[in-house]
């Protein structure tokens, strides 16, 4: 009896399949290097057209595509849609499992004592940072994801001066401060890995906030759009954070708590994950620390810990007369781009020379990363530490103003301070509600509405919320073990704790306008809106998109 194989032969299709598969992967071997990054996740590094090395995701398109044209340069054929999927699976199973790892990054990377940024154009270019000077170099291993919004950045000039920038933008005249402060944050932003600012621009309308962003992003971080919307669903948002190394987001007119916390985090440095596949256990992973912009006419960041991590930027309106043309604008900014990302790089390299000498008097503010590099650039600049600490530390009195404005409790807290003699309140949280309810009539501040804390409980979470920017504003309020009575509450008012920067900043403002604080931060911010939800914003900005109106005002300042 004659037995039988039980192993069918395979069709002739299979076979060529097969046959193919097995023939590109010798291929894709030989060409491109596969390997995993930080998250797991597969990519091919590879010379594309004319030689230049590209890095793509194994299940992306342009991977496949780069396949399909490999086995076209060998054997002059189309390779079939099933030997295209084995050889893409069979890819990314030895980049996962045979591969090296290789840290990944967006747009600016850190390695070591130096700054790597990628220029993402053509001839694969990356700017190398180090203090000792900066250099235009090809690169040569694989370092920086790819996104099909990027955009590529002009080489630097032989010669420049960050200060070439100045004339494009319509800062508040004659605020010393804010030129210093937004230099020194446009530097920042090439630095990565550590909790960078937030960025808030603000102004009446005409007043350029979102040619100022456009700038920023052509500097930093080129991509289409330039400009982010803030949408009411937040799914999107940590899609944007992860994709995008410079996020400026576009007429915000209020944040949710959501969508504060997420950019807080985003800030500070985190990620997220959620699920590949509904019908997998496996999970998409993202990590990232970005740089945040926001501009709006009113107040659009409102919770204290925003508030804590922000910069603020004022803006004025342009006058009729120096208004400019979109399509002239933008040309005479393409020109001098490259002189700028001279200064920039130049000041960058001189920071880091600084930066471990740098010490700050007096200690540090919330953001002490920033501050401490904030000091090196200032330097490098040719301003003193002092300068800088000085500048932002009043910008942290406007934010603290901005709170207190914010917060109705803490309002009627300034309030009751101000009549009790002595400087001194104690008592349980429930009597603290029933005097402040009191100086809430008087302030015509309304309790009915439904913040209004509705017992002592709540209003003592509220205070929590809000101790450290009472602390800048001279007021102590502390909760001494419960007793039986009730929780205790003790208020004190000692005077101002922040440095004589930021005292002397709040006297020099009433001094000159004849007006409070309260009025400064008014100025910046516009009256606190009750629409707490952010517009509707185009991707691509609201005043004009870039280059699409040749009559549209752009910034230039006077």
């Amino acid at each position: 009896m004659t037995a039988h194989s039980t192993t069918s032969p395979l069709p002739d299709d299979a076979q060529e399949d097969q046959k193919q598969a097995g023939a590109l992967i010798e291929l894709c071997t030989d060409a491109a290097l596969l390997f995993h990054d930080q998250l797991n996740d597969a990519y091919a590094f590879f010379s594309g057209r004319k030689g230049t090395k590209m890095m793509r995701r194994i299940k992306s398109e342009d991977f496949a595509h780069w396949l399909r044209w490999l086995y076209y340069q060998e054997t002059g054929e189309a390779i079939g849609k099933e030997a295209l999927q084995k050889a893409v699976d069979l890819c990314e199973c030895r980049a996962l499992f045979e591969g090296p790892e290789h840290t990944l990054y967006n747009r600016i990377a850190l390695s070591g004592d130096e700054v790597i940024y990628n220029l993402c154009n053509g001839a694969s270019q990356i700017v190398r940072v180090g203090g000792e000077g900066f250099a235009v170099e090809t690169q040569s291993d694989p370092l920086f994801r790819y996104y099909r919004h990027q955009r590529p950045q002009r080489v630097p000039a032989v010669e420049g001066d960050i200060r070439e920038l100045l004339p494009f933008i319509n800062l508040k005249s004659a605020s010393k401060d804010m030129e210093l402060l937004l230099l020194v944050y446009i530097v920042s932003c090439f630095i990565p890995e550590y909790p960078h600012v937030i960025l808030i621009a603000s102004g009446e309308k005409g007043s350029a906030k979102s040619t100022l962003l456009r700038i920023i992003r052509r500097l930093v971080d080129p991509a289409h759009p330039l400009l982010l919307g803030l949408k009411g669903k937040t799914d999107e948002l940590p899609q944007q954070l992860d994709q995008n190394y410079y996020a400026p987001y576009d007429n915000v007119r209020g944040l949710s708590g959501k969508v504060s916390d997420l950019l807080c985090r985003a800030s500070t440095g985190d990620g997220d994950s959620r699920r590949a596949l509904y019908t997998d256990d496996g999970t998409f992973n993202r990590e990232y620390q970005r740089c945040v912009a926001l501009n709006g006419i009113n107040a659009c960041a409102e919770e204290p810990d925003l508030l804590d991590r922000c910069l603020l930027i004022e803006l004025e309106r342009i006058p009729k007369p120096e208004r400019r043309r979109e399509k002239e604008f933008w040309k005479a900014f393409e020109h001098t781009t490259p002189r700028i990302l001279h200064g920039i790089f130049q000041t960058l390299s001189k920071a880091m020379a600084l930066h471990d000498s740098i010490e700050v008097p007096g200690g540090l503010n919330r953001m002490a990363d920033f501050e401490q590099w904030g000091c090196a650039i200032a330097e490098a600049l040719g301003y003193s530490t002092a300068d800088f600490i000085a500048a932002y530390e009043r910008n942290i009195g406007v934010q603290t103003q901005v709170v207190i404005d914010e917060s109705d409790v803490a309002q009627c807290l300034v309030a009751l301070m101000e009549r009790e003699g002595g400087g001194l309140w104690q008592g349980t949280s429930s009597a603290l509600l029933e005097k402040l309810v009191k100086v809430a009539a008087e302030e015509k501040i309304n309790t009915k509405d439904p913040s209004w804390p509705t017992n002592g409980s709540v209003l003592s979470r509220r205070i929590r919320g809000v101790l450290s920017n009472l602390r800048d504003a001279g007021i102590h309020v502390s909760f001494p073990p419960r007793g039986g009575h009730g929780r205790k509450v003790l208020i004190q008012k000692v005077g101002q704790e922040s440095s004589p920067a930021v005292a002397e900043q709040m006297s020099l403002e009433s001094q000159q306008s004849g007006d409070s604080t309260a009025a400064m931060a008014a100025e910046v911010f516009g009256n606190p809106s009750p629409d707490c939800q952010p517009t509707e914003a185009e991707n691509n900005g609201g005043d004009g998109n870039d280059g699409s109106s040749e009559d549209s005002p752009a910034a230039q300042s006077s």
